[in-house]
Order: C-alpha cells, then sequence, then structure tokens
C-alpha cells in the first residue's frame, strides 16, 4: 500500500502502525489489514479521512464514523476522564 502523510497519520492513530514504523516499512505492515482487492479503495478513504476528519492539528473525532475502533480516540478520550 502507498503511504503518504494522510495514510500514515490515520493508521498510526488507529493503532495498525506504531510510531517506531518507518514511513517506508508502514505499507508492507498495512497490507495484512486490507485484502488486496480492497487495497486501493482503503488507500484513497483513509487520503479523504486524513484530510477531512483526522487532521493533523485537529482531529474531528466527534465527526468520526471510525472512531470506536482508534486508538488515538480510546486514549483521548480516557485522558479526559481522568481530569473529570
Amino acid at each position: 500500500m502507498p503511504v503518504d502523510t494522510h495514510v500514515d497519520r490515520v493508521t498510526r492513530r488507529l493503532g495498525w502502525i506504531d510510531r517506531r514504523t518507518s514511513v517506508e516499512d508502514a505499507g508492507a505492515r498495512i497490507q495484512p489489514f486490507v485484502p488486496p482487492r480492497l487495497m486501493l479503495a482503503v488507500h484513497v478513504y483513509l487520503v479523504w479521512h486524513g484530510r477531512r476528519t483526522c487532521k493533523a492539528g485537529r482531529p474531528l473525532c466527534s465527526e468520526c464514523v471510525i472512531r470506536r475502533g482508534c486508538r488515538f480516540y480510546r486514549q483521548a478520550v480516557d485522558a479526559a476522564e481522568r481530569f473529570v
């Protein structure tokens, strides 16, 4: 799978790859999560999702349709609950 900045950011936040994974190795690590016939569609969706919802500076987690499966969102919710 091709990995650009959006794919990299979204897949890291989802927990598909970790912080130590280089961009060069990220594509190979992502492939087991995606059936080959869906690879292009998932790539296009991840780019779109990274541009529209899972933005670098201010992700729109409250609007995200995949937040239940997102490690970044769960960590943010857990952190917010600790301060309540």
